[in-house]
């Protein structure tokens, strides 16, 4: 039973028929001309005082029964999570930049609504919205006719295959995945991440899906054809590879390694973490300090996405060195930093031990940083962090589908 709810970072439930529904795109304006679905005028998110009011909402349209403890702990789980989220109307919601986080409609919610209504209208009542992974709605140009449109996780309940559905401003569509042949299958359940992009010939917007090892791109035809059905063009782009290169000094080959200090007097000089010598040389942070301390790469090609990163910890018996509650941030310039995975308790470290890690939510930065709150010394302070490797690893891709230099 697929559970997800419209809001921010996700929408809510998880398709051909007559393609002429009656429910229209959601406006791409501030006042819309109708509403997305002919029913009451909707409240919006900040409506709710509460988010047992919105869990009511959701429990009342499910189809199946909660019915095993699984289910129950996943709906807690939700619950509990809605309490995080805020709803701030925007000033405007004309935009055409796939990087807007505003509804097209009056709220999230109702987004997730009228494409739940709309994937059943064009694709049968066995296809669901279905947030399997994040963000479960997107919004980008896909057409380049100047109207942002939606693309939107579904899943077939027959067969419980997932995929895409791109449901455009012009009441045109476009279905990747959930049970129809593609390049890249007829199930997306692989898919870890992914992300609206600009197309590379500049005119409108494609989907990037990726996981731990590989990327794929999905663009739509411009001209839509028979029954408003537009082609979906989709093809494995470049693999994962380490985006970093063997550093041989700070600041070559290319790009900049930064760190917040290093050990008094010490050749373990922060760019020796990404040299060729993994189990040989290291970075040594500076010591008995009560701050952060973080070690940092960045890009000089231009913004990278990182999914996946390693940590090799390498000095001997001092494992107390090692760190333990840390963060993988990123940022695209000035103090401005995201966390996009966060780790604690990461305890008994053994020399030369390397662990690997999958980054949560994914974006695209110019710069990463490790950014160490504690290392593993009972001392208050941070005695000192060493650290032997760091691998930032991704698969980026220029336009023509191969991988960046």
């Amino acid at each position: 039973m697929p559970l997800c709810l419209g809001i921010t970072a996700c929408t809510e439930s998880r398709t051909p028929v007559d393609a002429s529904s009656s429910a229209a795109a959601p406006a791409a304006a501030p006042a819309k001309s109708a509403a997305p679905l002919a029913m009451e005028a909707e409240p919006t998110f900040e409506a709710f005082p509460a988010p047992s009011e919105l869990m009511a909402r959701l429990r009342a349209s499910l189809r199946d029964p909660v019915d095993t403890p699984e289910e129950a702990q996943a709906l807690q789980e939700l619950e509990g999570e809605l309490g995080t989220f805020t709803y701030e109307r925007p000033s405007t919601l004309v935009a055409v930049d796939p990087s807007v986080e505003a509804p097209m409609g009056n709220s999230f919610i109702e987004d997730g609504e009228w494409a739940s209504a709309r994937v059943k209208a064009i694709y049968g009542a066995d296809m669901t919205v279905s947030c399997l992974s994040r963000p479960c709605i997107q919004y980008g140009d896909f057409d380049a006719d100047g109207r942002r449109d939606l693309v939107v996780q579904v899943a077939e309940d027959v067969n419980d295959k997932s995929g895409v559905a791109f449901l455009l401003a012009d009441q045109t569509h476009a279905l990747l995945g959930a049970g129809q042949a593609s390049p890249l299958g007829d199930d997306l359940i692989w898919m870890d991440n992914w992300q609206v992009v600009p197309r590379a010939d500049g005119r409108g917007a494609a989907v990037v899906l990726g996981t731990a090892s590989q990327t794929a791109r999905a663009e739509l035809s411009l001209t839509p054809g028979p029954g408003g059905s537009r082609t979906v063009t989709s093809a494995w782009s470049c693999t994962a590879s380490s985006q970093v290169p063997v550093m041989t000094g700070p600041n070559t080959p290319r790009g900049i390694v930064t760190r917040s200090g290093v050990y008094n007097g010490s050749t373990d000089e922060a760019w020796q973490a990404f040299d060729s010598n993994p189990t040989g040389t290291q970075w040594i942070s500076e010591t008995w300090t009560s701050n952060p301390v973080w070690i940092g790469y960045e890009f000089s090609e231009g913004p990278r996405q990182i999914t996946r990163y390693s940590l090799r910890f390498i000095n001997g018996s001092l494992t107390s060195r090692a760190p333990r509650d840390f963060q993988l941030q990123g940022s695209n310039g000035g103090d401005a930093w995201v966390t996009v995975d966060s780790r604690s308790n990461e305890i008994n470290w053994g020399s030369n031990e390397e662990r690997h890690y999958t980054v949560s939510t994914p974006g695209s930065y110019l710069k990463y940083r490790l950014y160490v709150t504690e290392d593993n010394d009972a001392r208050a302070t941070i005695v000192a962090v060493s650290m032997g490797n760091i691998t930032l690893t991704g698969a980026n891709c220029d336009g023509s589908g191969g991988p960046l230099p």
